[in-house]
């Protein structure tokens, strides 16, 4: 079963996918070659549910050319812009027909305290409770966020990625590379328990 949902921000759409048991041979029909090959190449049974979650839940809600993948793995479509992921039983599209977004979904939970010193810089850890894990996921999805946007593998997550909360809903989001200073503004939300990060502007700098 799976139930969706859609969010607006700005320009921006969230198409959200919640799932559980799946009709996968009905749902493997409906893929192209390439998207099976792809999906033989998953040997975890949860990773390929999401896999097929993404490719129903793109033809569903946005429809249009298949989704294919950039050098570095980053999903790509022709003629728009989006971003994608997933957490335990749900899946995430961020689509925007004029700049690039990011998204990260995640459910919040104590284990990321044992991670944070990863991730939260010393002026971060400043400005926060460190026990508060609601807070450190939100953090979290934004770097993976901002990540995605930047499109530069190996950014390290302390050092180059900085978010700052303008309020509860709102951060800045700012990536620190080669001497330059990308920035762009974030929004996070809360739906059904799940914490949703992704940009409402453009990345400028």
């Amino acid at each position: 079963m799976i139930q969706t949902h859609l969010l607006n921000f700005n320009s921006t759409q969230i198409h959200l996918a919640y799932f559980d048991e799946l009709e996968e041979d009905k749902m493997i029909k409906s893929l192209t070659l390439q998207e099976c090959e792809r999906l033989q190449s998953y040997t975890s049974a949860h990773r390929r549910k999401e896999f097929l979650v993404t490719r129903w839940l793109y033809q569903q809600a946005i429809g249009g050319p298949s989704i294919s993948y950039t050098e570095t793995g980053a999903p790509q479509v022709e003629n728009a812009n989006i971003s994608i992921s997933h957490t335990r039983g749900a899946v995430g599209i961020a689509y925007n027909a004029d700049f690039r977004v990011g998204i990260d979904l995640e459910y919040p939970s104590s284990r990321i305290l044992k991670l944070a010193h990863k991730f939260i810089s010393e002026r971060e850890a400043d400005l926060i409770e460190l026990t508060d894990y609601n807070t450190l996921t939100q953090i979290w999805c934004a770097k993976e966020t901002l990540y995605k946007l930047a499109g530069i593998p190996g950014l390290d997550f302390k050092k180059q990625l900085e978010v700052n909360f303008h309020n509860s809903t709102t951060l800045l989001g700012k990536i620190y590379h080669q001497g330059k200073t990308m920035s762009t503004s974030l929004t996070c939300s809360l739906h059904d328990g799940l914490i949703l990060v992704t940009n409402t502007e453009p990345l400028v700098g």
